[in-house]
């Protein structure tokens, strides 16, 4: 594989674990709507960063 795909895998494998911890603590505290604005939040991110 190539560095440019290596790096952008990262990324998002980063993105994804962050957004998850995320996500947890939301779960966690019980605030549904949080929730559902940080995964679309996180969706926004992942189509922006693969155009």
């Amino acid at each position: 594989m190539s560095p440019v795909v290596d790096l952008l895998l990262g990324l998002a494998i980063g993105l994804a674990n962050g957004l998850s911890i995320v996500i947890a603590q939301k779960i966690g505290s019980k605030q549904r709507t949080e929730v559902k604005k940080a995964m679309i939040n996180g969706l926004y991110i992942m189509i922006v960063l693969f155009l």
